[in-house]
């Protein structure tokens, strides 16, 4: 497993563990504010939040309310009750890479399943700011909250499968108390359309030919290159059409009067357009200035059976 990985596994845990408390804002320095853009939240799939499959987990559910031909529980983001085993893979392509990944959990409390909806596709626009000190090289990692979850094992091997045969497997590793799927080395890009993926199961249960959604990168219209990033920049680009995604703004800038690195990230509705809301210009900081800003478009597929819900991502990073 590559560090890149780990953090990833890591970064979603934390995520899901923060979204399934009251609060909405961040500690420790950081802010955030909303837009009023709300995105619909939608997925391929029923909109139904049906949940086919027994509740105890076990992933032989019907296929209705499916429409990738898996017979493992019902595809829409309306997620219901309380979830307790959780499991995301993702699909990330960028500078003509593709790096395919996989984590899975199981949370030792109630968490409502519909968070899960909520900390991957926001019903609104979301920035978060945060400042953290220049040259503060902590010597461990600790955190403010307790994680009550642990990260579990699918099976030997998560396999996906496109149109020519066998696309990739991600084979299990553990670093320490994480366990995550993963491959040795990035595969060329682009990504085939209609990409399945395999689990095999083992503490989290099976599931088998889950559709990965197909996404297509960004054409963005404004900024133009290397325009620097200001609490009052425009965004623009070509909204999808006939698919639920979500589109990711991210941008730091180094202030020098403060010794701080300010780190904005976004998550806004995939609508063709966008700008900073005043509570995210105001914790940016007049000064904002940034030549460095990354784009990226995700499309996501939820899939509940009973008290387990999987989560499938398919991201382009411009």
């Amino acid at each position: 497993m590559t560090f890149k990985h780990l953090l990833t596994i890591l970064s979603l845990s934390i995520a899901l563990t923060a979204c399934g408390s009251d609060s909405d804002n961040n500690a420790d320095g950081e802010s955030g504010g909303t837009t009023d853009g709300a995105s619909d939240g939608t997925t391929d799939g029923a909109a139904d939040g049906t949940t086919d499959g027994a509740a105890d987990g076990t992933t032989d559910g019907t296929t209705d309310g499916t429409t990738d031909g898996s017979t493992d529980g019902s595809a829409s983001t309306q997620l219901t009750g309380n979830v307790t085993n959780w499991g995301v893979i993702d699909l990330d392509e960028i500078n003509n890479t593709v790096e395919p990944s996989a984590g899975f959990g199981r949370f030792n409390a109630n968490f409502a399943a519909a968070n899960l909806t909520t900390a991957f596709v926001p019903s609104q626009d979301v920035c978060e700011v945060s400042r953290t000190e220049l040259f503060d090289f902590p010597t461990e990692i600790d955190f403010d909250f307790e994680v009550d979850f642990d990260l579990i094992s699918a099976g030997d091997a998560i396999t996906f499968t496109g149109p020519a045969g066998t696309y990739a497997e991600l084979t299990r590793e553990t670093f320490g108390q994480f366990t995550g799927y993963s491959i040795e080395n990035p595969l060329t890009g682009p990504a085939p359309s209609g990409l399945v993926v395999d689990i095999p199961g083992d503490e989290f249960p099976a599931f088998s030919n889950i559709a990965i959604p197909d996404v297509t990168a960004l054409q963005v219209t404004a900024p133009a290159p290397n325009t620097p990033v200001t609490p009052s920049t425009q965004f623009s680009w070509v909204a999808a059409t006939g698919s639920d995604t979500v589109v990711g703004i991210s941008t730091s800038f180094i202030d020098i009067a403060t010794s701080e690195n300010v780190s904005v990230d976004c998550t806004v509705a995939d609508d063709g357009s966008f700008a900073f809301d005043s509570a995210t210009r105001s914790a940016m900081g007049s000064g904002f200035s940034s030549t460095g800003l990354f784009l990226s478009r995700s499309a996501f597929t939820f899939r509940q059976n009973g008290n387990t819900v999987l989560i499938v991502s398919h991201t382009i990073e411009n």
